[in-house]
């Protein structure tokens, strides 16, 4: 009779504690100190598999939420009762001395909604050693929530070592060999993600009656998932092992996937059984009841422990593009409800993979959908069985898809991969197109719609590339500064200065009548040689030789300033000898001159004869000095163009176009290496990179585009869909309105529109200060002077904006994570204490650079150090 209440209360104990409420408890700190790190615990009984962020003031989330499972298990006369218990832990860090407030956060357990309860904790300005033992003290506030766990365990042993011995009984103990735990697993060579099943067995050669698993198996490394399930009843049988016969307790069976390659342990499993040994005969009457047949032994307690396990995990060959995680053997399919519908009405797409392998690790696959449907996010329908055999069943995908406009569409085919670790090979099933026929939009539903809003961009995308002719340019130290300005500028400067001073030498000059008769005679003669040239040509002898004779004498009267009146032979041998002229060459003048009169006035000469004359009229100017060697000088901006830098770009658009991203980043990225850019190149280089998946390298050279060409819409709205899918959501600071307005009004133009606008105010002060210099009248002078001061005072601020933009597109203070996530310390130093955690694509101020190390600022205040391999500047 006593054994029996014995077990009546062991049984009660644990229909007490099954059936407990279902609730969300939280473990967090009444108070902590500001700026310091704790830890926020949400415990429910049941399996549960995430749980919603709760929305928190005054705090900051620096990691989480970290799952842990613990699971309670206790045999009785082979029957079989557990508990099982999900931990969910969030990390934040205080901030200024308050409250700060965590709100509600809700959770699924056992197909049941549950939701915590909102909390306030105070932050104290008090010391870090204070902090913790006011942290110490709300943890002992809100309890232990493995006390209850530990409670009826202790009492179980209780119960155990105190029910059935008798206290005068000397000890019995147990051989080693007789009674033994052992742990076997199905494959201890897997692939990374494969299934293997672990199975903990106890071996005995005596009698048992209770189990209590005491620690489960750490399984570091591992996915894991019981398959021992609710199952009442052990799994018991008889099994021979190094020649002796053995009673075998199957206690646990699980299922785990390795989750990285290389070597994993799977850590011991410890329990506690309670053995019934027949007691030693002492002479007794009472001996009588130690025969077997009344089954009343001694109870003794011993404490088992399996072995560890080494597995030596295989990683997975390179995978596919269309890789979706799965490991196991699979058949994939997929599935439209409803082919024929009217636009604005919802149909739902399926894929469906169903097998035997890691199904809940599996990811939804890439499907190109018509830009024309609006496309929901897909949710996840699970199917499991868990079984001894391991875990198989289904997990179905489905996509709310809503069609805007009427027409027939297609989704094409899909090809799908896993690997099949019986094989070692991936294998490839490809889901056929389905063809949609959308009609005409209901009235009523096309009324609802476009009350709602005009226009809506479907499957909001980035832009296309651009294809047009690059604009490359050598990327040296003064690609930004470009030489051209500092030329144009100086000759701004310099025309200011000259132009005033030749006005003055040219007032000067036009009160001296020879000087310019001697300076006009070269200009004159050679005029009147050409069209002299163009009668010869014509065949119009009288024209001709008026006008050589005209070039001849008019020359000589200019060089020499003599009245036209007074021009004859002996005047002209006058001046050529008091000019010092050789005779010969005086001779030669005079000689030409007779032809030409005796010519003008002579009957008609032949051809040759005209052509010696205009030769000798030609040479004696020549000879004279007369004519000036004329210096043509053209100049041109030639610019220069590569062929193979063209190319490239194109070959770059090309394999973007055909949807080779890798390729179309290699060749986009040899121009770079070749010390070209251009804003087309790196907007053409980040949409690259976004459809690669790598969202931090499209951030950079989105930023990168803009900072080069500031008003560029698609390269900005790019960017904005690229931010908007990164990890990392930050709150900036509110700034003062006016100075936010002027900030955006100084990145309008841009680096070269700044430029721009400065050589046009410089141009417009030194042509006021020239019109200052040189006006003919008081209104021109005054004109000149408000000119030059109104765009000598407008030259000032733009010049600063210029340097401003140049400094900033020279030297960008700031930096792209393009690390899955990087750790932000409150030191330049790894001993420090971590402050937070960023991820890619995430943007930050440069604020300080030391030995490796970047101080940076987020928009919303945050700071700390990080690595400078973490990112790039901008």
């Amino acid at each position: 009779m006593k054994r029996k209440r014995y077990i009546s209360l062991l049984f009660s104990v644990f229909l007490t504690i099954s059936p407990q409420a279902q609730e969300v408890r939280i473990q967090a700190p009444s108070s902590v100190g500001a700026g310091e790190q704790f830890a926020v615990s949400y415990t429910v009984n049941g399996h549960a598999d995430r749980i919603e962020t709760p929305k928190t003031t005054n705090l900051t989330r620096i990691g989480g939420p970290g799952t842990s499972t613990s699971q309670s298990i206790s045999i009785v006369n082979g029957r079989r009762e557990s508990s099982r218990t999900t931990t969910f832990t969030f990390y934040y860090r205080a901030g200024d001395e308050g409250t700060a407030t965590i709100g509600e956060a809700g959770c699924n357990v056992d197909g049941k909604r549950l939701m915590s309860r909102s909390i306030q904790i105070q932050v104290l300005k008090s010391s870090p050693q204070q902090t913790r033992q006011q942290q110490q003290d709300a943890w002992d506030d809100w309890g232990d929530p493995f006390a209850q766990m530990r409670q009826m365990q202790q009492q179980l042993r209780q119960q155990m070592t105190g029910g059935a011995a008798p206290s005068r009984q000397q000890p019995v103990s147990i051989d080693a060999n007789s009674l033994f735990a052992q742990a076997a697993v199905s494959n201890k060579h897997p692939y990374a993600g494969e299934q293997i099943i672990v199975t903990y067995r106890v071996y005995t050669q005596v009698s048992l009656r209770q189990f209590l698993i005491d620690k489960l198996p750490g399984n570091k490394g591992f996915w894991a998932e019981d398959l021992t399930g609710d199952q009442r009843q052990v799994r018991q049988w008889e099994e021979e092992l190094n020649g002796k016969q053995y009673m075998v307790a199957e206690i646990r069976r699980g299922a785990l996937y390795a989750q990285q390659s290389g070597k994993l342990r799977i850590e011991p499993l410890d329990l506690d059984v309670l053995a019934m040994v027949p007691r030693q005969r002492t002479g007794s009457i009472f001996d009588l009841f130690n025969d077997p047949f009344f089954n009343m032994g001694q109870a003794v307690e011993r404490h088992l422990r399996t072995g560890a396990i080494d597995i030596n995990v295989k990683p997975l060959p390179p995978a596919p593009d269309n890789y979706c995680g799965a490991v196991g053997q699979f058949e994939i399919t997929s599935g439209i409800d409803n082919h024929e519908l009217r636009a604005n009405e919802a149909v739902t797409y399926r894929v469906t993979l169903q097998g035997k392998g890691n199904l809940m690790l599996v990811g939804a696959p890439e499907v190109n959908f018509p830009s024309a449907f609006e496309v929901y996010e897909p949710t996840v329908n699970d199917k499991i069985n868990r079984s001894n055999d391991g875990v198989s069943g289904s997990r179905t995908f489905e996509w709310v898809l809503i069609p805007r406009s009427q027409g027939e569409y297609e989704i094409p085919s899909t090809e799908i991969s896993y690997f099949d670790p019986q094989t070692g090979h991936y294998v490839s099933q490809t889901l056929e197109a389905v063809t949609l026929h959308v009609g005409a939009a209901d009235a009523r539903t096309a009324r609802q719609v476009s009350s709602k809003h005009s226009i809506d961009r479907l499957n909001r995308d980035i832009n296309y590339i651009h294809t047009g002719r690059p604009s490359l340019r050598r990327t040296t130290a003064w690609q930004h500064a470009e030489w051209w300005f500092w030329v144009t500028l100086a000759l701004i400067a310099a025309q200011t200065v000259a132009i005033p001073l030749w006005h003055s030498r040219r007032q000067e000059q036009l009160q001296d009548v020879a000087g310019l008769r001697q300076k006009r005679a070269m200009r004159e003669a050679k005029r009147r040689l050409k069209k002299a040239e163009r009668h010869l040509n014509d065949g119009n002898d009288e024209s001709f030789y008026e006008e050589v004779y005209k070039a001849i004498w008019g020359c000589i009267a200019d060089k020499y300033n003599i009245e036209l009146s007074q021009l004859s032979g002996d005047t002209v041998r006058s001046h050529l000898a008091m000019k010092k002229v050789a005779e010969a060459q005086q001779e030669e003048i005079m000689q030409t001159l007779q032809e030409v009169d005796f010519a003008r006035f002579g009957p008609g000469d032949s051809g040759s004869k005209k052509q010696t004359i205009y030769s000798k009229a030609l040479a004696m100017i020549r000879n004279l000095s007369f004519v000036l060697a004329a210096l043509l000088v053209s100049t041109g901006n030639v610019q220069a163009s590569n062929p193979q830098a063209t190319d490239l770009f194109e070959a770059g658009n090309a394999a973007y176009q055909s949807g080779d991203y890798e390729s179309a980043i290699e060749y986009y990225s040899r121009l770079l290496d070749d010390g070209l850019s251009s804003a087309d190149l790196y907007y053409n280089l980040g949409n690259a990179f976004y459809r690669n998946g790598q969202l931090g390298y499209a951030i950079l050279n989105y930023q990168r585009s803009l900072l080069l060409r500031p008003n560029a819409s698609d390269a900005r709205e790019n960017l904005t869909i690229a931010q908007s899918k990164t990890y990392d959501h930050i709150e900036p600071l509110p700034r003062v309105q006016l100075r936010r307005h002027l900030q955006r009004a100084a990145q309008l133009p841009g680096p070269r529109g700044w430029r721009l606008i400065v050589l046009s105010l410089a141009a417009l002060t030194g042509a006021g200060l020239v019109a200052r210099r040189i006006g003919n009248s008081h209104s021109w002078r005054k004109r000149g002077l408000v000119c030059s001061v109104t765009a000598g005072l407008l030259l000032l601020p733009a010049t600063g904006c210029a340097w401003l933009t140049q400094r900033q597109l020279n030297d960008s203070g700031r930096m792209v994570v393009l690390e899955p996530d990087a750790s932000v310390y409150s030191a330049p130093e790894e001993r420090s204490s971590l402050a937070f955690v960023i991820h890619e694509g995430t943007t930050v101020d440069i604020v300080e650079v030391l030995d490796g190390w970047y101080r940076i600022r987020l928009d919303d205040g945050n700071n700390g150090w990080i690595h400078q391999n973490k990112g790039e500047q901008i």
